[in-house]
């Protein structure tokens, strides 16, 4: 049995890694049932229910710029959907971790306590947890650039769901963006763009999913392109096969 490492595990949510800042963190897949029981019976009938998850986290408070305060504050207080992902082994290409695209944040305590450090923790709920892979890894980079491939031994002809994390662009000069291909192969040797992103340094740091359609080969690889005269991208991506 291969055992993990905690503190490997990386966090995101929307625009934001958690990693730092993260102490305990619980990716949770449950399911409701309800009682069929009747008068007479001897023992509880269960029928089982919707799916029920949610996101439980737990870590230090820190209330600059890029903290986890101003994160999870702004995602009670705005009510709107959030991207979360978890990789309990870390988000090095290849590893599979825990996406959510749909999620709220249902609660934010920061907890204080004499003589110790001040700490945070939250529940985030989720409508389904997807269990992707990392396509490159959690990666800054300066210039353009193809990563390794992923080798997921089959295709997949109903597509994929493709995550991705940005926490931070910068693009200066010439069309002052960033491009973000999803690259398939049947032979690792040729390649084609199975999807394209363009992020413009105007738009900022997003998180966003969208949905592959048709034949996804076997292989798998992210390319940025620095469609400008200089600048930097911090992303995390991540992929699910549709059955």
């Amino acid at each position: 049995m291969a055992v993990k490492d905690a503190q490997d595990t990386d966090v995101f949510l929307d625009i934001y890694d958690l990693t730092a800042f993260t102490t305990q963190v619980s990716p949770v897949k449950k399911r409701d049932f309800n009682d069929r029981s009747v008068m007479g019976d001897a023992a509880k009938k269960w029928h089982p229910s919707l799916r029920d998850s949610e996101l439980s986290w737990e870590g230090w408070f820190d209330n600059d710029v890029a903290g986890e305060d101003v994160a999870l504050s702004a995602a009670i207080d705005d009510g709107t959907v959030e991207m979360a992902s978890v990789w309990l082994e870390g988000s090095a290409r290849g590893n599979e971790g825990y996406a959510s695209q749909y999620g709220f944040t249902d609660s934010y305590e920061v907890m204080s306590q004499v003589g110790n450090l001040v700490v945070a923790k939250a529940t985030l709920k989720v409508t389904e947890w997807d269990r992707v892979t990392s396509l490159n890894g959690k990666t800054t980079a300066t210039a353009t650039g193809v990563g390794s491939s992923n080798n997921d031994l089959s295709s997949s002809a109903a597509g994929a769901r493709w995550y991705y994390w940005v926490t931070a662009i910068s693009a200066t000069g010439g069309n002052t963006q960033w491009k973000i291909d999803f690259g398939h192969s049947s032979d690792d040797s040729a390649w084609a763009d199975k999807d394209t992103v363009t992020l413009t340094n105007a738009g900022g740091p997003q998180a966003a999913v969208r949905t592959i359609a048709g034949t996804v080969d076997q292989y798998t690889r992210q390319e940025l392109t620095l469609d400008a005269s200089s600048g930097s991208i911090t992303i995390l991506s991540a992929y699910v096969r549709l059955a």
